[in-house]
């Protein structure tokens, strides 16, 4: 198999004789091309499974004649369903299926004559990865949870999973905290899911501080469970900390994604908000008690959500966030960022632009909540001065006397590359920031 592959997650595929290949003089037939939306590929025998996009927006399996093949008259071995096929690997004794469930990761396996089981796993978690080799049964997977530190786990043919132990545990004892999935209703009627973490014996009187989380961008499925030994800190402290599946990510696949893309964008952050009345009116906190953040395009999420509902929140937390999308022309990245928001030169483009711009959105004489806003002044992602001007906008506009701070990290840029000594610096300062605003109410 040949593939040709650029930024999209979909590819063109081509097949042709091994022994052709080696010989130098192959006749590549082409087999899908990106309009053709396929995102994974695997053979066996003469047998070619592909998982295709293309009219099934959450992905459905499919199998076709490697040596004929015609993905018009192919086999759908697993059609589509209300959960998102994302991946696949090869074993000896069928192929693993890896989904996504509305944020929560699930496992699927497929034998060769077609029957498809589930795979219970041990908790609601991510898997990172299926690694599989084709010579044997079963497959590895790599798996973390929001209590359960990251792993690797063992799937046997018989669908029994276990840890391996290759993965040594931190001394963290996590019997003391639990997780909690539900769903928010929207204005339209979508169910949003979110997660949330907090100590056993939390009293839902409203009294608790939270703060949640948020992102919604790119088709990205950005807050899965995951491990955090540094939020324990912020449990300790007495918060409840969560995470909004919000529209415009990947959690539900391709149409969730444009759910929350270009004229749709709204819905993300009017999902987190939703999400966050509904956490208000369950008593699990209060306005006062409560904070948001995001960081990067969560910085839309985030943003808007603060102009637009300046009442709703305690404080805010806008990391290296993308505050002033009207100006993405004068960045490195700004064009090739097209697609997800707009183009500046399209009157449409021009009004979704807009209406995501946070800046643009602040309206003098207004009471707004505490923001703390932070940069690394060499990032290349989101330019420093997103959020530089969105501090000193709010700075300017606001009459509610709460502070509005800036942190600059002049050794940093966008996060990614940042030591873990600036990552415990800048959570410590976003912990005490967070405490400072929502403790005291």
């Amino acid at each position: 198999m040949l593939g040709l592959a650029d930024v999209r997650p979909e590819y063109r595929l081509y097949v042709a004789p091994v022994s052709d290949a080696m010989a130098g003089n192959a006749k590549w037939t082409e087999v899908a091309t990106f309009a053709d939306e396929t995102t994974a590929a695997e053979l066996i025998g003469d047998d070619l499974y592909l998982l295709v996009n293309k009219g099934t927006p959450r992905g459905r399996l499919v199998r076709t004649s490697a040596s004929a093949p015609n993905l018009s008259t192919a086999t759908v071995v697993v059609p589509q369903g209300p959960i998102v096929i994302e991946d696949m690997a090869r074993a000896k004794d069928a192929l693993y299926l890896k989904l996504m469930d509305g944020g929560i990761s699930r496992l699927r396996k497929v034998t060769r004559d077609g029957r498809v089981s589930d795979i219970a796993l041990p908790f609601d978690g991510t898997i990172g990865a299926i690694f599989a080799d084709p010579a044997c049964d079963g497959v590895l997977i790599s798996l973390t949870g929001w209590l359960t530190p990251g792993g690797v786990w063992s799937v046997g043919a018989d669908g029994k999973v276990a840890d391996t132990g290759i993965t040594p545990r931190p001394a963290i004892d996590t019997s003391g905290y639990e997780t909690t999935r539900a769903f928010a209703t929207a204005k339209d009627g979508t169910k949003i899911p979110y997660s949330l973490i907090y100590r056993k014996g939390t009293k839902r009187d409203g009294r608790s501080p939270a703060f949640i989380s948020a992102y919604g961008s790119y088709g990205a499925a950005a807050y899965t469970p995951a491990f955090q030994g540094r939020l324990l800190a912020l449990i300790d402290a007495g918060f409840v900390v969560g995470y909004a599946n919000v529209r415009g990510g990947g959690e539900y696949g391709r149409e969730w994604h444009k759910a929350g893309q270009l004229a749709n964008k709204p819905n993300t952050w009017r999902d987190l908000i939703a999400v966050c009345e509904t956490l208000c009116a369950d008593k699990w906190t209060s306005p006062a008690r409560l904070a948001i953040g995001g960081r990067s395009a969560g910085g839309i999420t985030v943003g808007r959500a603060l102009t637009e509902r300046p009442d709703l929140f305690a404080a805010v937390i806008d990391g290296v966030g993308w505050s002033n999308p009207l100006r993405y022309v004068v960045e490195q990245n700004g064009y090739g960022e097209e697609p997800e928001w707009g183009a500046i030169a399209d009157p449409n483009g021009y009004k979704y632009l807009k209406a995501i711009d946070s800046y643009q959105a602040v309206r003098d004489g207004t009471k707004y909540p505490a923001v703390l806003l932070t940069t690394g002044v060499t990032d290349p992602r989101v330019a420093p001065f997103h959020v530089a001007k969105m501090a000193a906008r709010l700075q300017a506009a606001s009459t509610s006397g709460k502070p509005i701070l800036l942190r600059v990290d002049y050794d940093a840029g966008h996060g990614i590359g940042s030591t873990r000594a600036q990552q415990d610096r800048e959570a410590a300062d976003t912990y005490a920031f967070l405490m400072w605003r929502t403790k005291g109410a």
